[in-house]
């Protein structure tokens, strides 16, 4: 747990746009909701999601 909410906080540290959000911005805020809630898997997935779009941005795939 404690080594997702670091991933988070350094993609978020590290995003260059912060004036608009992003589709993984949005999946990672669902994925904050969903651990709020304890729904590890739910999160889990989402986060996964949004991992996933930020590698496709910034390997330009």
């Amino acid at each position: 747990m404690r080594r997702i909410l670091h991933l988070l906080t350094v993609l978020l540290i590290t995003s260059e746009d912060f004036s608009q959000l992003s589709e993984a911005d949005e999946y990672y805020n669902r994925g904050c909701q969903n651990l709020r809630q304890e729904n590890y898997q739910g999160a889990m997935e989402y986060f996964n999601w949004a991992i996933e779009l930020d590698l496709k941005h910034y390997t330009g795939e």
